[in-house]
Parts: C-alpha cells; sequence; structure tokens
C-alpha cells in the first residue's frame, strides 16, 4: 500500500460526522482487496473482516472517520451563508479559510469577516464571533438557494501539501491517518498466521456524539479493542507532558478509560520491537472510541494507541508518514501475537 497516497485520497475526501458517506464509499474500495468481507452495521460503522486461522476470539480496530466542520445555519438576502460549527472548531482560524459548501452542488467559498478597519481598536485583540463570520460563495440569495439549504454540512477545502522529512499536512489527519494505519494493518496481516478474526471498524460521529464507537462494541462483542486516533504534537504552546514529538514517537494510553494488563502487554511487544513509544496518561475518559468500547455489554479489554499531530482541529494538520507505518507494525504484531489462551489475562 502506498501509504501517502491512501492518506491523501482519505484526508481529502469530505465526511463531516453524521454526513461520512463520500469517505466511507472510497474508504470500502480500499478495505475489499485486503479483507475477507465488508459490510455496514446498523448505525452505518464500515467493518472489513478479516478470519483468523482458529475463530474463536475477535478482535477489533477502531478508527474514527469522521471530520470537523461546518453546517449552514442561514442564508442571508444578498446570498452570504451563516453557519453553526460541526465538534470542535476553533473560531479563531476561520476567517479566510478556503471552504466547499456540500450542496446539491459542490461549491467553494470562502470564510469572511468585518475588516479590522471598521473595528474599534480593542476589538481587532479579541477573536471574531461566529455572528461576525460568514461563508462567501460567490452566488447572490437567489441562485444558491438552488444548491444549498439550512443544515447543508460545509467542509474545509482539501489541500495536501508535501513537507520536509517525511511530513505532510491536509484537514482532517485527526483522524483519517488511523484510518490509513488500520488499512496498512490488514496488509500486514497476510504476513502473519494470526488465529483470531480481526474487524477493522471505521466508526462515525466520534468527533461530536461518540455514535459509531458506542455501537461498534455491540455489534462484534469482541474479546479486545484496539482504538487507534489521533494526539497532540509538540508545538508552540503545548506542554512537553502533553506534546509528543511527531518525527519519532506514538503514544500507548494509560489510564481507568484502559484495560492494564492489555496495555502492559502492548507495551512489552512495543519494547521487544524496539518500537518507539511514550506513554500517554489518560487519567479520566480519553475523549476517543475507547470510551463506549470500554463499557460495552459486559466490558470490552480495550487499549489505545495515538498518532501525534500537529495543529489538531485545523484545516491544515501536520503528520510524519513514518509514524503510521509503525503504528500499523505495532498492532499486526500485537494482533499476531494473540492466541486462544490470551482471553485468560483478563481474568
Amino acid at each position: 500500500m502506498d501509504i501517502e497516497k491512501t492518506l491523501n485520497t482519505l484526508s481529502s475526501a469530505f465526511g463531516l460526522s453524521s454526513f461520512e458517506d463520500s469517505v466511507i464509499e472510497k474508504t470500502e474500495k480500499i478495505c475489499k482487496p485486503l479483507s475477507d468481507k465488508t459490510y455496514f452495521d446498523k448505525a452505518g460503522n464500515l467493518i472489513a473482516y478479516k478470519k483468523g486461522t482458529e475463530g474463536k476470539n475477535k478482535v477489533i480496530i477502531a478508527t474514527h472517520i469522521d471530520e470537523i466542520g461546518l453546517i449552514v445555519s442561514g442564508i442571508e438576502e444578498n446570498g452570504l451563508l451563516r453557519f453553526n460549527t460541526i465538534g470542535g472548531v476553533d473560531i479563531r482560524i476561520l476567517p479566510g479559510s478556503e471552504v466547499v459548501v456540500l450542496g446539491e452542488k459542490h461549491l467553494n467559498g470562502v470564510i469572511g469577516s468585518i475588516p479590522p478597519h471598521f473595528q474599534n481598536r480593542g476589538g481587532i485583540l479579541k477573536p471574531y464571533e461566529k455572528s461576525e463570520l460568514y461563508i462567501d460563495t460567490g452566488f447572490d440569495g437567489k441562485s444558491i438557494r438552488k444548491y444549498v439549504d439550512i443544515g447543508t454540512p460545509v467542509a474545509f477545502r482539501p489541500k495536501f501539501i508535501n513537507l520536509k522529512n517525511s511530513k505532510c499536512s491536509n484537514k482532517s489527519f485527526d483522524n483519517r491517518s488511523s484510518c490509513v494505519a488500520s488499512l496498512y494493518v490488514l496488509e500486514l496481516l497476510r504476513k502473519y498466521n494470526h488465529k483470531w478474526d480481526v474487524y477493522s471498524i471505521f466508526t462515525l460521529q466520534e468527533e461530536y456524539t461518540m455514535l459509531g464507537g458506542r455501537t461498534a462494541g455491540y455489534n462484534t462483542i469482541p474479546d479486545l479493542a484496539i482504538a487507534m486516533d489521533a494526539t497532540f504534537g509538540q508545538q508552540p504552546g503545548v506542554s512537553d507532558d502533553q506534546g509528543y514529538d511527531i518525527d519519532k514517537v506514538l503514544t500507548i494510553s494509560r489510564g481507568p478509560n484502559l484495560h492494564i494488563k492489555a496495555t502492559e502487554d502492548l507495551m512489552d511487544l512495543a519494547d521487544e520491537e524496539k518500537i518507539p513509544y511514550e506513554i500517554e496518561v489518560s487519567p479520566r475518559m480519553s475523549g476517543t472510541d475507547a470510551m463506549g468500547l470500554q463499557t460495552t455489554g459486559k466490558g470490552i479489554p480495550t487499549v489505545l494507541i495515538s498518532l501525534p499531530i500537529r495543529n489538531m482541529h485545523t484545516s491544515l494538520e501536520t503528520i510524519n508518514i513514518n509514524i503510521i507505518k509503525t503504528a500499523s507494525k505495532l498492532v499486526a504484531r500485537f494482533i499476531a501475537s494473540l492466541d486462544s489462551n490470551y482471553e485468560n489475562r483478563f481474568e
């Protein structure tokens, strides 16, 4: 698999929370040759199933496929669009941003704001309010209503950029980077005689309702769950104990949201394989699909691996491609190490 090409494809696809159809369609096409079967559960999660040699136990890899964005909340008489946010969008990064209005016809747009010339001195130093921002597509009020309704989703415009030293930027690396890692795991598992059945689940609505993660466990009732998500890369303004080197490490989370023994096994394997990682402390619920998975049914032993990215929840997030490969290797080796006696670790 060409990791960079696949990341470009998935991160450039549109898939806001509850509007994931386009990116799901592209992901399914990549999944099919890598798995024994693909299907959808009632919540809409895409599942790629890969049969193990024994088939007595099940492990899932959960990666959320949705992204943050905007939604049209009003249409002005002059054609300018008012909007609300979907997920944790930082209002401060919006002025001047390029977007795509995903209506009947996809429309390019830019987010405009009150010019600084018309603000008082104090206003210039303050972030804009949502009421001061609008989306301009160039259409007048009558024309734009042919293509856009209230409730139409709006995505950041894709712009895949290659940077130096294996790094790249685009929208929605949170969490399309982990989706790519999960796909690469399926490819790597061809080399291994893995005993457990594998369910790679691309979950919906993590950024807003956690619907996909909460339902994924119920639909498979696995013996073990591996959640993969994004975490914070080192950058100005992020403290050393909360940011991680995007060139060198992935993170393995420890805390009450994760299974102690399974996490220790994952760490031991990473040490054995000489895979660099740092422990990410999650003193409360992790804010990932691990939240819903852990408490599904009678409880699912869950571990969490995260890939550091810079500029999280902006239109241009940054990741090192090599970290995707490293995370995939660790998960594939971990799954290959599971045998029929492993579930006894949870007693």
